[in-house]
């Protein structure tokens, strides 16, 4: 595990309990810690997983440690509601994609135009071809 500007802390955690398990250990008197569980939502199924967790957040109120889970879905335990904050983050919409791209392909010529430029959107936008020819399909009927 990293601590706050990516220093080593020196905490392996190989399997989900061990992981809330260290948020108690990397409490400190003087400042506050901060437990990230990317794609954690997986293990939430398990009873010992959300005693944890359950238990790891009610004492992070008085230790001032916080968990943030990263999930690309939302399905929180009724356990955990209560407890945590949800922020969903909507997928960027084709115009933001092509002034991401653009940001970030400064060079001339970096960056493709036209149907290049359309496929490279597709792509960043998760578009399957299926999704393509049915959203074609239905520009083409109206």
């Amino acid at each position: 595990m990293h601590g706050f500007g990516g220093s080593d802390v020196g905490i392996e955690a190989a399997d989900p309990l061990s992981a809330v398990a260290s948020l108690r250990s990397l409490a400190s008197n003087n400042g506050t810690t901060i437990l990230v569980l990317k794609n954690f939502h997986r293990f939430l199924q398990s009873a010992e997983v959300v005693q944890a967790v359950h238990r790891a957040v009610v004492e992070g109120k008085t230790a001032r440690t916080f968990v943030v889970i990263l999930s690309p879905t939302v399905q929180l335990p009724t356990e955990l509601e209560t407890l945590f904050v949800t922020v969903d983050h909507p997928r960027p919409d084709r115009e933001q994609l092509e002034e991401i791209a653009r940001g970030v392909a400064t060079a001339e010529g970096e960056l493709p135009e036209g149907n290049e430029l359309q496929a490279i959107i597709d792509a960043a936008a998760g578009l399957t071809r299926l999704e393509k020819l049915a959203i074609q399909q239905g520009s083409q009927s109206q």
